[in-house]
């Protein structure tokens, strides 16, 4: 997992368009009732299908946190984009695997 890193030092190439993964109603008394849902133990987790539109290796599932209510116009004008995410899992030095366009990745959440 990897937060708050500047999107100029990580220099992404996103394989995919942005999808909208779920919405956590912030705020609101049903918030501890959708989390719950969510956990292991609440037995249901939220699926997102992402087809993937440009040839390259999967290294990662980028994040992008956005709240109700903000505009495109940002407080911090100038400040560098901030990337959060979860690295492929790999193990014993196996290479990310290979996608090409027209593959679709499926992510679970929860």
């Amino acid at each position: 997992m990897f937060l708050d890193m500047d999107e100029a030092e990580v220099m992404p190439r996103r394989l995919s368009v942005k999808t909208e993964a779920l919405v956590l109603p912030l705020g609101s008394p049903t918030l501890l009732t959708v989390l719950d849902g969510l956990s292991v133990d609440g037995g249901r987790k939220a699926s997102v299908r992402l087809t993937v539109t440009s040839t390259g290796r999967a290294h990662a599932v980028l994040t992008e946190f956005v709240w109700t209510g903000s505009s495109t116009a940002r407080a911090d004008v100038g400040a560098p984009e901030k990337l959060a995410g979860v690295m492929w899992p790999m193990a014993n030095g196996e290479e990310p695997p290979i996608v090409d366009p027209g593959d679709v990745v499926e992510l679970s959440i929860g």
